[in-house]
Formats: C-alpha cells, structure tokens, sequence
C-alpha cells in the first residue's frame, strides 16, 4: 500500500526508513512508530518488506535487529510493542500522569512506583516519552524519585550515570 506525504509518493517501507531516521538513538520512540503497524491482528507489512528494512543501511543496528524480532510471533519485542496499543496500557499511563501531575505528595510517589513494580519492563526512558505522548511532561525528577523507590539508590545512580545527557533532553 502507498500513500502521499507531502509531495512524496510514499510506501510503508520508505514511511518505516524515515521513521528510523527520525528514532534514531531512541528506542521507545521506535517502538511507538512500530505499534501503528504490529497490534494482535497482524501488520501491514509483508516478509519481503522486512528484509528489505532489516537490509537497509539507513536503519541502526538495534532498529534492524529489533524490527526482525518485532515481526517474529511471541518474541519479546513483538509482545512489547502489541502492549503499548493495549488500553490498559493506556489506562495505566494516565493513572501514572494524574498521580504525577498535581502533587508531589510522597503518597502519589509511592502509587506510581507501586504500579511500575507490576510492570517490571518499564524504564524512565521509555516511560517519559509515552506520558508526552498522551500531552503530559512530568517533571523528569519525580519520574527519577519513583523508580528510585522502585529499584533503589544504587540502581539510580547508576542509571543517570548511564544516560545522563539522555535524561537533559527532558529538563
């Protein structure tokens, strides 16, 4: 199938191309161009057109390794991906965001880490763009605080050692 974009006579794969481009060192924001195209029913792309974007140079390397596992049924990746369109999904970002976004109250801290220990896979950098996803920038310390709560001091430091200028993106 092809569309227009713009001026541009635009296929899924070259649509995919320019979204790997544009995710570029950003796996979440990959992932969420993904989930258009991969939910329980299936995807519009067929095996060719994977091979094609696992071969081609414009994607990183983890874009062409994720996006053969994306398409593989029950891998991790495929099931990751599929989750981001669940609505409970969605339901549960917006518990996130009305918890995070009125008060700081320690309270609603330990709420909002009660819910990412139910789901272990989260991280703040993937979490952060998905609540701007839905029109909400919390502040990036208070998302920082709840995973503290979550997983400990150590696994902080060690996380904001590791992706530190990651992270000034959302200050």
């Amino acid at each position: 199938m092809s569309f227009l974009k713009g001026s541009v006579y635009m296929n899924w794969v070259n649509y995919m191309v320019m979204a790997a481009q544009h995710s570029r060192g950003n796996a979440g924001h990959w992932f969420r161009y993904l989930r258009k195209y991969i939910d329980k029913c299936g995807t519009v792309f067929t095996m060719d057109d994977v091979d094609i974007l696992y071969n081609s140079q414009a994607l990183t390397p983890f874009q062409r390794v994720s996006i053969k596992a994306a398409f593989r049924d029950g891998s991790p990746t495929r099931q990751h991906i599929i989750m981001l369109n669940e609505p409970r999904h969605r339901d549960t970002l917006s518990l996130i965001k009305a918890k995070l976004e009125v008060s700081g109250r320690e309270q609603d801290l330990q709420d909002v880490a009660a819910i990412l220990k139910n789901n272990k896979d989260t991280q703040p950098l993937e979490l952060l763009p998905e609540l701007k996803d839905i029109g909400f920038n919390p502040d990036v310390s208070a998302v920082l605080d709840v995973f503290e709560l979550v997983n400990g001091m150590d696994w902080l430091m060690e996380f904001y050692e590791k992706h530190e200028s990651e992270l000034q993106n959302y200050y």
